[in-house]
């Protein structure tokens, strides 16, 4: 089916600020709805990622750029991967806006592979699907650690159990109540290799 979706009138974009980046978000991007809890778990994902002292960032399932800009706005190299290109071009225009030097790649998560891209810390912030393939091929290039959104936990712990075969350690772990009076929460997993 086509799309019969138009604008009527004025400016279809949301206009958020989160950690100091004003995002314009359209509206066939995905965005965390509740701003407050998503300023928390931004500001929690950016903590644990310095924590694990960086070079360089991939971010898989970026979606607009939500956990991984601000990374780019402390001067962190980050490579920004997801498959919806419109949340890809909503992250390009926060990202020029703010004179922020990131690599955008629009691609499947599903369809990264190892040796891609040059980073030491990343960030996954998969569907309710989780990261089924994508974690084993991100820990393939040994990175110090990962910084894991999930809003499954059954996926999540799944995803956490390939990580430890791989001889990974779960130093971290959050819970975020994305939507209040609800079972939905946002979890953040920090997983790290013992010697980094």
């Amino acid at each position: 089916l086509e799309d019969q979706r138009r604008v009527a009138w004025g400016d279809a974009t949301l206009v958020l600020e989160v950690a100091g980046l004003r995002h314009r978000v359209g509206p066939d991007t995905f965005f965390q709805v509740n701003l407050e809890v998503n300023a928390a778990l931004v500001a929690a994902v950016a903590e644990a990622a310095r924590s694990l002292e960086p070079t360089a960032i991939l971010d898989l399932y970026a979606g607009a750029g939500n956990l991984g800009l601000p990374l780019a706005a402390a001067g962190l190299p980050v490579t920004l991967v997801e498959a919806s290109r419109p949340a890809l071009a909503d992250a390009r225009r926060t990202a020029e806006a703010h004179g922020l030097a990131v690599t955008l790649r629009p691609e499947r998560a599903e369809r990264w592979r190892a040796g891609r891209d040059v980073f030491d810390v990343a960030i996954l912030d998969p569907p309710r699907a989780g990261a089924r393939g994508v974690i084993d091929e991100v820990l393939l290039v040994r990175p110090r650690g990962v910084v894991y959104v999930s809003c499954n936990p059954s996926t999540l712990a799944r995803d956490l159990r390939a990580a430890r075969r791989a001889g990974y350690e779960l130093a971290r772990v959050e819970v975020f109540d994305m939507f209040p009076q609800t079972w939905h929460v946002e979890t953040l997993a920090v997983i790290r290799r013992p010697d980094a």
